[in-house]
């Protein structure tokens, strides 16, 4: 595997399987991590037991038996443009079932994840409370962000000493979460898993990325969920904008000084890869030459495109010098 994809990266539904990661990190991990969560971030107090019990589980289709206290409906979703809780209200009744559970000592907290900043439906989280025991105390609903969740975990690792397990866990998660576009700023790695089901795609895709690492004075960049990107670092140490752009839908954008060298780099990769053609064509994306991924089946023929972008940028700024 990949040294940038992590343990918790799979083949599955993107909800599903952030539900999943989410709760095998707390199973795996030593209880210090959950009690932690539960009471720091989740600020849910529960009873301090000489032994403390929990349990965890996913999709919660069955009522639960057992009244052990306290039950809280929680609702976890990543942030939007306006940095607002996304909840929705909508007044149809249904039979809803929880992504997942945490039951620690007293409390059992039932789970409602989405991601994508699709929206929490406030009328899901009260049909949750339909799957509490018969005399459970529900408490106010909650709602947290995957990006701040990321921040605390990230803290926690660096300011508390966990078991090498529970350390290696968090770092994995945190990655994943990263991977996934969960966090507020992705890493370099973070569109690997937008291909991990896409073998030969996936493999162009870190061959650009290795080869990236090589030409001098670039360095990644992305200010999106969506997408990743290359600029060049001017010799004031100021960055360019990105050049060169590969987005998890699969589209590789050079970004050319102006309308007529992007037409004419466009035919010539319309040439190349057989079946290719411009996606989006309206007056904000004239100065873009765009290339189909999964029309590239060799990084060679790639190649010369991205040299040709990237020197018109170096030749802009650094007007005495050729590394290619």
């Amino acid at each position: 595997m990949n040294k940038d994809l992590t343990l918790f990266d799979k083949y599955t539904l993107k909800e599903n399987n952030v539900t999943k990661s989410f709760i095998d990190l707390l199973r795996f991990s030593d209880i210090t991590l959950t009690k932690q969560l539960v009471r720091e971030y989740f600020e849910i107090n529960y009873d301090d037991l000489v032994e403390s019990k929990r349990a965890y589980d996913i999709q919660i289709g069955d009522r639960l038996t057992q009244s052990i206290g306290l039950g809280y409906v929680i609702g976890i979703t990543s942030k939007n443009n306006n940095n607002r809780y996304r909840v929705i209200k909508n007044c149809i009744q249904k039979d809803s079932i929880p992504d997942a559970m945490i039951r620690l000592n007293n409390v059992v907290i039932l789970i409602e994840v989405k991601v994508d900043g699709n929206k929490i439906d406030y009328q899901q989280m009260i049909d949750h409370e339909k799957k509490f025991a018969d005399a459970e105390v529900i408490a106010n609903h909650k709602f947290f962000y995957w990006e701040d969740i990321h921040k605390y975990l990230l803290m926690k690792r660096e300011l508390f000493k966990y078991d090498r397990l529970t350390s290696f866990l968090i770092e994995q998660f945190t990655s994943y979460l990263e991977n996934v576009g969960l966090s507020e700023k992705q890493s370099e790695g973070f569109i690997l898993s937008h291909f991990i089901n896409q073998p030969d795609v996936l493999k162009i895709v870190e061959q650009i990325r290795s080869y990236m690492s090589t030409l001098p004075n670039v360095a990644p960049f992305s200010n999106s969920k969506k997408s990743f990107g290359y600029v060049l670092i001017k010799p004031d140490e100021l960055q360019t904008r990105k050049f060169f752009t590969l987005s998890s839908e699969g589209l590789i954008v050079l970004h050319m000084l102006n309308k007529s060298q992007a037409e004419a780099q466009q035919q010539k990769v319309n040439s190349v890869f057989i079946g290719n053609k411009k996606k989006y064509t309206q007056s904000t994306k004239e100065k873009e030459t765009q290339i189909n991924l999964n029309l590239i089946s060799s990084f060679e023929d790639l190649r010369p495109f991205i040299d040709m972008v990237y020197q018109e940028r170096r030749k802009k700024h650094y007007k005495h010098n050729n590394f290619l």
